[in-house]
């Protein structure tokens, strides 16, 4: 079975923490486990992430001290503290359909070349409701490109290059 850790780093995102913790936990693929970083939030997601201590999904729960200023330094954190196989950095303002990790291990086991699993996302508004409009429209724009528009495979060193590290 294809494991997973999933990392939420979490910034000041009480409002929609919830919700995104919640639709990790109930993932219709039973393999993950559930990481929780802080970053020294100074609103309300330590009270909504404390609700959540002790269950047996999640194997951490970190608050930072002092604020870290990137949220590549806690997707570091994170990635150090893994154990699994793969690894799914689920921002903290934003949710998943309970069947992500399902699709992301069948993808995967049928392409075992894969570096990066992407998938599309809807875009919400700041009281977390869907909006029409696919995240894949946005990028798409940005990069003058139909690629997010499709599912598609490609060598993670090849997609680090070409998008993610812009």
């Amino acid at each position: 079975m294809i494991s997973f850790s999933v990392i939420i780093p979490n910034y000041n995102h009480s409002t929609f923490l919830k919700q995104r913790i919640d639709s990790v936990l109930n993932q219709t693929y039973p393999g993950f486990e559930l990481i929780i970083l802080d970053d020294c939030s100074s609103d309300n997601s330590r009270g909504v992430i404390e609700t959540y201590r002790g269950h047996e999904k999640i194997s951490h729960i970190i608050y930072n001290e002092r604020n870290s200023g990137s949220p590549f330094l806690q997707w570091k954190k994170g990635i150090g503290l893994t154990g699994n196989d793969w690894i799914w950095i689920a921002e903290s303002d934003d949710f998943a359909d309970p069947s992500f990790l399902q699709e992301a291990a069948l993808a995967i086991k049928n392409h075992p070349a894969t570096g990066i699993f992407y998938s599309d996302s809807f875009v919400v508004n700041e009281a977390g409701e869907k909006i029409d409009e696919r995240f894949s429209l946005r990028k798409n724009n940005i990069f003058h490109t139909e690629k997010w528009s499709h599912d598609y495979f490609t060598e993670g060193i090849h997609e680090i290059n070409q998008y993610l590290k812009f």
